[in-house]
C-alpha cells in the first residue's frame, strides 16, 4: 500500500512539473519569436532540459537581411555593415519606385 501512494505522489509531482515546465517554455519561446506549441510539447516530455534550452536559445531576428552574407541589416540600409554589398531593395524604396505598405 505503501510503494502504491509513494508512485502516485511521484507521478503527480512529475506531471505537476511538466505541465509547469511546459507552459513556462512555451511563454519563454513566444518572446523568443519562436514556435510556442513545439516548446509546449519540448517542455511537457523533458522538462528539465527544455527549461535550460529556452534560457540559452537566442531570440530569432525577423527583421531584413543582406542576401549575400545573410547577417541582419537595417531596413534603410543601401550597403551592408558587414559584406558592403549594395542592396538593390533599398536602392529602389529610395528611388521612389518601391511603395511603402
Amino acid at each position: 500500500m505503501e510503494s502504491e501512494s509513494v508512485l502516485g505522489f511521484l507521478f503527480t509531482v512529475n506531471l505537476l512539473f511538466g505541465l509547469f515546465a511546459a507552459f513556462y517554455c512555451s511563454t519563454i519561446a513566444g518572446k523568443k519569436n519562436r514556435s510556442t506549441m513545439s516548446w509546449l510539447i519540448y517542455g511537457f516530455f523533458l522538462p528539465a532540459i527544455a527549461i535550460l534550452h529556452v534560457i540559452i536559445v537566442d531570440e530569432v531576428y525577423l527583421g531584413p537581411r543582406c542576401q549575400y552574407c545573410i547577417e541582419p541589416v537595417n531596413a534603410k540600409a543601401t550597403i551592408c555593415p558587414h559584406c558592403q554589398s549594395e542592396h538593390p531593395v533599398a536602392q529602389r524604396a529610395y528611388a521612389g519606385t518601391l511603395l511603402e505598405g
